[in-house]
């Protein structure tokens, strides 16, 4: 059974179009306000719309049950000023209307028939998920770095269920999953909601609803105390089962599972293709493979490899910045693009890289080593983002030390799409010919579950 979920956004293209959300940091008598929602897709000006203005962005789209809808905007129309602010670029219309949340006033200036008019806009909130066997709550909990947007899921006719702490990986997507009714989250939850069982999210700080300080500015031991409020919360909650609380840890949220299940008592753990060993280990194991995969000779990988080790040594180990490293040591430079490195924000892999830095401090199988629930260790075989060899160092401390732990293995890359090997997940990615979902990870997920509760 599929979502029924809201299917709009607002969107902008730096040519044509894609997808963008109006994000809200605000709060409102200690609850959060819902980030506000324009509700439209916009794109360069048309030959006759240049004949009456040389800015603006022309209206491709307006969605149903927006803010653009109520006031009437019409495909074909041109927003010109938002608040005063001339919209030259797409990406002028979202960082005029970052940071306004449900409620806001917006005044627009429009290009109608060749006629300027303004209109000023009270800004909708952003749609709610909604799901045909659950109903959604929507709260929140106070962390160090501000106050994150929890949503919990409960299916109907449950009286306090077993729960799911879905733990999500490494970037700072939103888990808001109102807009992509065909994201694989999105369609985790609805299955999970199906077979009985309750689902819980944290948004990453400064995502979606969540304020304070952006997610790309903080460090992995910030973002842990946050996924461990939002366990303490859940563990208080009246609406679920205290006693039966699952963790699902998706790639990089494999570490935090094994991490907080030192807070909190659990029902068991599931984790699908993270990474066990230390970071710079598994980096190092993850460019061999990726490189490799792209046609990069095997001198030239080891030449990149041995950059990367200095790279690594500098930043873990002598506290170095990455700016610092590469303008103290210039051969190594030819490193950053593979890190992902934007001098703007300190970021690697778009994240800062004191989160990089924590995250290679952590001893993740001493966590292991410590968890005493059963274990369900997911793998896929298309994944190439995240090591066989790391799911079952989890499985051989588990085992060692008596834990229930089983590894299934998967015909699915690292997103849950459907591949058999490497080579035919990873053509398909670069391509854009992406595979559909796999309900694989589903079953696997759901049957260990109802067999394990």
């Amino acid at each position: 059974m599929k979502p029924k979920l809201n299917p709009a956004v607002l969107t902008l293209t730096a040519a044509l179009s894609c997808l963008f959300s109006v994000a809200v940091i605000a709060q409102e008598s200690g609850q959060l306000a819902r980030r506000a929602y324009l509700g439209v897709q916009v794109g360069a000006l048309t030959e006759a719309q240049q004949r009456f203005t040389d800015y603006g962005l022309n209206i491709v789209n307006v969605f149903p049950d927006s803010t653009a809808s109520v006031y009437n905007l019409q495909q074909g129309e041109v927003i010109l000023q938002a608040n005063g602010r001339r919209l030259n670029t797409p990406s002028d219309l979202p960082e005029e209307l970052a940071g306004l949340r449900s409620g806001a006033s917006v005044e627009f200036l429009l290009l109608r028939e060749g006629i300027e008019q303004r209109i000023t806009a009270s800004l909708q909130g952003f749609p709610r998920e909604s799901y045909e066997a659950a109903a959604v709550h929507y709260s929140s909990v106070l962390t160090g770095t501000g106050q994150q947007r929890t949503i919990l899921t409960i299916p109907d006719d449950q009286s306090r269920p077993p729960v799911v702490y879905i733990l999500q990986g490494f970037d700072c997507s939103s888990v808001d999953m109102a807009l992509n009714p065909n994201n694989s989250m999105a369609l985790l939850v609805d299955q999970l909601n199906s077979a009985g069982f309750a689902t819980y999210r944290v948004e990453k700080s400064g995502r979606g609803d969540s304020v304070g300080v952006p997610c790309s500015e903080i460090g992995f031991n910030a973002e842990t105390a946050g996924f461990a409020a939002g366990l303490e919360a859940l563990s208080n909650s009246s609406m679920i089962d205290s006693d039966r609380i699952y963790l699902l840890g998706i790639s990089l949220g494999g570490i935090w599972a094994p991490v907080l299940a030192e807070q909190s008592q659990l029902a068991g753990i599931i984790s699908f293709g993270t990474i066990a060993k230390t970071w710079p280990e598994y980096m190092y194991d993850n460019w061999r493979r990726q490189w490799s995969l792209a046609g990069k000779s095997l001198a030239s990988v080891d030449r990149d490899l041995k950059l990367a080790n200095q790279f690594w040594y500098q930043l873990i180990h002598q506290a170095l910045s990455p700016q610092q490293i590469f303008q103290d040591f210039e051969h190594i430079a030819p490193l950053a693009p593979a890190l992902g490195y934007a001098e703007e924000g300190q970021l690697l892999f778009g994240r800062h890289f004191s989160f990089v830095r924590e995250l290679a401090q952590t001893n993740v199988m001493e966590y292991w080593e410590a968890v005493n629930v059963p274990t369900l260790v997911l793998w896929g075989r298309g994944d190439y983002v995240a090591s066989e060899e790391d799911q079952q160092l989890i499985v051989d401390v588990l085992d060692a030390n008596e834990v229930d732990v089983e590894l299934q293995y998967l015909n699915t890359d690292h997103y849950w799409r459907e591949a058999s090997d490497f080579e035919t997940a990873y053509r398909g990615l670069r391509s854009g010919q992406r595979a559909p979902i796999s309900d694989e990870v589903y079953a696997a997920i759901i049957e260990w579950l109802t067999a394990t509760g």
